[in-house]
């Protein structure tokens, strides 16, 4: 096979993983985005931080299980563990603020404030991986922010400019940069695992950290599920948990973190149609408009990498 053969060839399997990145990481979106619906039921039976404790104790020992199955250990490289360690902590970090930002600032200022996440990993990818991004991928990320604006703010332009942002929402923007020092960190981590290493891992030492918290702040309290919290609750721990973290693991390490950030605008489209089917809430045009502004923007971004 000849030089032009050979370039041909990788063009398309580099095209291919792209497009199997794109896939896997909406999925992901589409997992968290409606995991909002669950939620809603089972906060009425646990706690927020007990549901995170659980959660992640219970996922990273179903991924520990089946490694030590596949490969015969669980147990990282030296190498892999001071980045690891700081993957977990920003895992356990975002989880903890953003919960917190939520309980002083509103829904909209908190959905706001988290459409800027594409926005603070680019800046984060670019300052600490130095990833260039295209004309295209930053045309995208404008894009996609302004129709999460638009989604979040119901075309009212007044929701935004007279947004005065307090305790609530400096806590909130504050986990949500955790967030993407976590998309950040994790690349690091996957020059020396696996992503079902990886994912496992940062789950479990993050479940013990939210453990030692939740201890303190007396929060932590375990009582037995209804069938309704029970499937909901298993929702959250195998699509909202396991599937969506090894997924949108996986992405970042094909497609870099700042792209993969791009999916997370489509959270608030998602949100908008489980709230519309499932729990009766209008679709305006201006929301609609936002989920085209948002789709584009992710599509356009996803052209050039």
């Amino acid at each position: 096979m000849n030089s032009k053969e050979n370039e041909i060839k990788n063009s398309s399997e580099s095209g291919e993983n792209r497009t199997y990145a794109y896939v896997i990481l909406l999925i992901a979106t589409f997992f968290w985005g409606f995991q909002a619906v669950p939620l809603k039921f089972l906060l009425e039976e646990w706690t927020s931080q007990t549901i995170t404790c659980v959660r992640y104790f219970l996922f990273s020992g179903m991924i520990f299980a089946w490694l030590y199955y596949k490969n015969g250990t669980i147990m990282p490289p030296r190498e892999a563990w001071k980045p690891l360690l700081l993957m977990a902590s920003c895992l356990v970090l975002n989880n903890t603020i953003q919960i917190a930002g939520i309980k002083y600032t509103t829904v909209v200022n908190a959905t706001l404030i988290s459409a800027t996440n594409p926005v603070n990993t680019a800046v984060l990818s670019f300052l600490i991986l130095k990833e260039r991004l295209s004309g295209f991928a930053w045309t995208g990320i404008v894009l996609s922010f302004a129709g999460a604006l638009t989604v979040v703010s119901n075309g009212d332009v007044s929701v935004i400019t007279e947004a005065r942002f307090g305790f609530g929402d400096v806590l909130t923007y504050v986990g949500v940069c955790f967030w993407g020092l976590y998309a950040v960190v994790t690349p690091r981590v996957l020059k020396f695992i696996s992503v079902p290493m990886a994912t496992g891992w940062s789950a479990f030492i993050a479940a013990w950290l939210a453990l030692a918290l939740n201890l303190v702040t007396h929060q932590v309290n375990v009582v037995p599920l209804t069938m309704t919290g029970t499937l909901c609750f298993l929702f959250v721990l195998i699509c909202g948990g396991l599937l969506s973290n090894l997924l949108w693991n996986r992405g970042v390490e094909i497609v870099g973190p700042a792209i993969a950030a791009m999916f997370s605008n489509i959270l608030p489209l998602v949100g908008i149609l489980s709230g519309y089917f499932i729990m009766g809430d209008e679709i305006t045009v201006a929301k609609a408009l936002g989920a085209i502004l948002v789709l584009c923007g992710v599509r356009l971004a996803a052209i050039k990498h």
